[in-house]
């Protein structure tokens, strides 16, 4: 829980400065630091950090299982379930400023939330494209 009280002000507080510098960089910076215990258990490279955490398309296996566990991280999933709310709130969070793109992120909550799989890092991976793609669809960079 501490651990998302942290990661929850660090979003808040690299929003905030969104206006004033680099956003991607220190949303980059953000996002690696939270898949670090994912890279350490999975012995992910930081190559397979970085296709990640820059929104690629997972293309091998610690990959695919690297994108569940982020998500995991993120709050964006609970096991093998899509978390709505929380890819919601993490969403809306990168896209603060511009308050028409918001109704986007729960279209694209409500397609995602479609996404079944047994397998974790499958489903991890297709949770993570179809929020990226729909996202990108509707003018949205991650």
């Amino acid at each position: 829980m501490n651990r998302l009280i942290t990661v929850s002000l660090v979003l808040v507080l690299a929003v905030q400065v969104y206006s004033q510098g680099p956003f991607k960089e220190i949303l980059l910076a953000v996002r690696r630091g939270m898949v670090q215990d994912c890279k350490e258990s999975l012995g992910a490279t930081d190559a397979d950090v970085e296709h990640i955490i820059n929104a690629n398309e997972p293309e091998n296996r610690v990959q695919k299982c690297l994108a569940h566990c982020a998500m995991k991280q993120f709050g964006v999933l609970n096991g093998r379930k899509f978390n709505k709310q929380g890819f919601a709130s993490v969403a809306k969070l990168v896209i603060f400023l511009d308050k028409r793109k918001s109704r986007y992120v729960d279209q694209v909550a409500d397609e995602c939330d479609k996404i079944d799989n047994e397998d974790l890092c499958e489903v991890g991976a297709e949770l993570m494209m179809c929020a990226v793609k729909g996202l990108q669809r509707r003018g949205i960079q991650l």
